[in-house]
């Protein structure tokens, strides 16, 4: 019998909630949940299939229970002492995941093995379609629909010792809600020194008809036969089996609940173009030779946050759990009038305007002075008001170790963010409205805002949350995403920004078979605000009854901020065209001649070093991530796409249209 790690706390059984989701489902017979003695050595409280980190293999729907009232007709019911323990003993409180009715349709689903787990033959990331065949040594399978799911496989290199290195398994498309899936580790699956893999005595027991005596087998033992049944339709031989288990998602009706609630509750408040919003002048920047005015101010802002931007506040919620409004908040702006504007003839007033949206640990203030944004204006008259995205600005740089540190704090940041969402459609209203019509942004007692012509402009983290903020906004037509991405809970260990965290993180949960249940669980915080949950609803099949939207995207080869992993996800989840000639045709995404209505450009700039090909964070940025921002072509792709609605491409040799390879070698493309 392997041995299993046991929590810091004091173990409280889970025979009761076994029996009642036994009872519930309308089991027959309920195995070991009879009230007999565990004789397993695994806690109550562990999945008795096995694994260390007592919760894994991971996802499961032994850690559900049945509730007639959510979506899927299950809620997540994690024990306390089941959860992650910090170094400070301090558990992981599961209240705030025991919301959900599911489990994550993007997150990683981890696995322990004794003496650890090979990389030979696990489906890259590179290959898609090998996650797809026959042959593929690990199925993730839809059970409901019987369709194989495409993901990618790896070992996690973040953990010095081998053998105690987690298989991690990331679908590369967004599950389907609401929907039960399996999963199957087969005898392809080697261990890390190339011998087979052993079954765990829960498994063998399952595949054998056995008993086994722990509370939480009998429920697993029900739900058996539906997986073997799946799996062996799909291919899958049962006696070639290692592990197999099962988990349903989560419903989109949940993920989106605390957004949607918000934003119903937000808009009366705001009003028609803003008519309830008030804004404040707080300073008058000193110009710079391209710029006209410079602005620092606050505007009104419904208020969700339980203590403002303090590092304690969360969402303040109702007795129904889902949040609720209090008044108005203070949130902050900078805004750039360019000096283009007092050429009248050349640039008629009003002009277009940008809601501009900054990268991580990024504010608005910092944006006043940045080349990019100074160059938008300026080329192209477009007045620029910012704003910022609590949660990751600047202002919570302290925030982000501390919640690593401690993830009972990752609601901190990730529930931030969703205030932030509701700041910027209030941003836009109040920029159609209050500042369109102020003095401060007039010239000679001309307006130089146009109502009828704002967009949303925002690169990196401005990328990442513009385009969740483009789901919800009622008012946004256009969108620029400038090297964008999602899926947190991939996208944080493939960032140079992990690199500073990743000590943090491991110096507090200092068992290997936790950490990347912390990143998951950090993933999961993130979930409901990341735009992986809403992205399928941006330029097609809106929310809300809103028009849909126009989106302009582009991304560089061998990010070391933004894996392209996770871009590339997104945009097959919006279902964008990539705009031929291209210097990448990235996995079942169409590609296109322009013009196009939206769609998706790719530059290679032939950064170094590349990022890693594993979950190791890059150390250094290789300069690519912000630096395809200063090529001429980008700035030429927006003027086309904002003010002549049409994305066309713009890298050229000579009068030839090429693919964006900006190597300076080749006649300088991208200039």
């Amino acid at each position: 019998m392997r041995k299993y790690v046991q929590p810091r706390l004091a173990l409280s059984n889970a025979f009761g909630n076994a029996l009642v989701l036994c009872v519930l489902v309308g089991a027959a017979a309920c195995g070991d949940s009879d009230g007999s003695t565990n004789t397993t050595g695994i806690p109550d409280e562990c999945n008795p299939l096995g694994g260390e980190g007592c919760l894994k293999p991971w996802p499961s729907a032994t850690y559900l229970t049945v509730d007639d009232t959510s979506a899927t007709g299950f809620r997540v019911d994690l024990p306390v002492a089941a959860m992650p323990t910090n170094i400070d003993d301090r558990p992981v409180d599961p209240g705030w995941l025991n919301r959900w009715d599911g489990f994550s349709p993007s997150g990683p689903m981890l696995v322990s093995f004794p003496g650890g787990v090979s990389t030979d033959g696990l489906p890259p990331h590179t290959d898609p379609d090998a996650s797809l065949a026959p042959t593929s040594p690990i199925v993730l399978l839809d059970m409901d629909r019987g369709e194989r799911v495409p993901f990618f496989a790896e070992i996690d290199q973040n953990t010095i010792e081998v053998t105690r290195r987690d298989l991690i398994i990331r679908p590369l498309a967004r599950l389907k809600e609401k929907t039960r899936y399996a999963v199957a580790i087969t005898r392809g699956v080697k261990a890390a020194d190339g011998s087979e893999l052993s079954r765990s005595p829960g498994f063998a027991a399952l595949v054998e008809g056995a008993e086994f005596g722990h509370p939480r087998f009998g429920a697993i033992k029900e739900r058996w036969p539906a997986i073997e049944s799946a799996l062996a339709a799909a291919g899958v031989d049962t006696n070639d089996l290692v592990l197999a288990w099962d988990f349903v998602t989560a419903s989109d009706e949940f993920l989106r609940s605390d957004l949607t609630t918000m934003r119903a509750q937000a808009l009366p408040a705001i009003g028609d173009t803003g008519a309830n919003l008030s804004f404040t002048i707080t300073s008058t920047e000193p110009n710079l030779p391209t710029t006209y005015k410079r602005y620092l101010g606050t505007f009104e802002s419904p208020d969700f946050l339980t203590a403002g931007e303090t590092d304690a506040s969360v969402l303040r919620r109702g007795d129904d759990g889902l949040p609720k409004m209090d008044g108005m908040r203070d949130a902050r702006f900078a805004a750039i009038i360019p000096r283009c504007i007092e050429d009248t003839e050349r640039y008629p007033l009003p002009r277009p305007t940008i809601v501009f949206g900054h990268g991580l640990f990024g504010s608005s203030e910092e944006y006043l002075s940045d080349g990019f944004v100074i160059d938008i204006a300026n080329e192209f008259c477009f007045v620029i008001v910012a704003g910022d995205f609590i949660g990751l600005s600047s202002r919570q740089l302290q925030l982000a170790p501390l919640a690593v540190n401690d993830m009972n704090r990752g609601p901190q940041i990730s529930e931030k963010l969703g205030q932030a969402i509701i700041d910027f459609i209030a941003l836009e209203h109040a920029v159609r409205g209050p500042m369109a019509s102020d003095p401060a942004f007039q010239v000679d007692g001309q307006a130089v805002i146009d109502p009828t012509n704002v967009h949303y402009l925002g690169g990196s983290l401005g990328g990442i949350m513009g385009n969740t903020l483009l789901a919800y906004d009622p008012y946004f037509t256009k969108g620029v995403l400038a090297v964008p991405g999602g899926v947190w809970s991939m996208l944080f260990e493939r960032s140079a920004a992990w690199s500073a965290l990743l000590g943090a993180a491991q110096g507090s949960y200092t068992d290997p078979a936790l950490y990347q249940l912390v990143v998951a669980f950090l993933g999961m915080a993130m979930e409901p605000f990341d735009p992986i949950t809403t992205a399928a609803h941006v330029t097609k099949d809106p929310l809300f009854g809103q028009p849909a939207k126009e989106v302009l995207l582009w991304y560089t080869l061998g990010d070391c901020l933004v894996t392209n992993i996770t871009t590339e996800m997104i945009v097959r989840e919006m279902g964008l065209t990539v705009l031929a000639p291209t210097v990448k045709e990235p996995w079942n995404t169409p590609i296109a001649e322009g013009p196009l209505q939206s769609g998706v450009t790719i530059y290679d700039e032939h950064p170094t070093p590349l990022p890693p090909d594993t979950n190791v964070p890059p150390i250094d940025d290789n300069g690519t991530h912000s630096g395809a921002n200063r090529n001429g072509a980008v700035l030429r792709q927006v003027e086309q796409f904002l003010l002549f609605d049409q994305i066309v491409p713009t890298c050229m040799q000579g009068d030839e249209i090429v693919a964006c390879d900006c190597n300076p070698d080749g006649g300088g493309v991208c200039d």
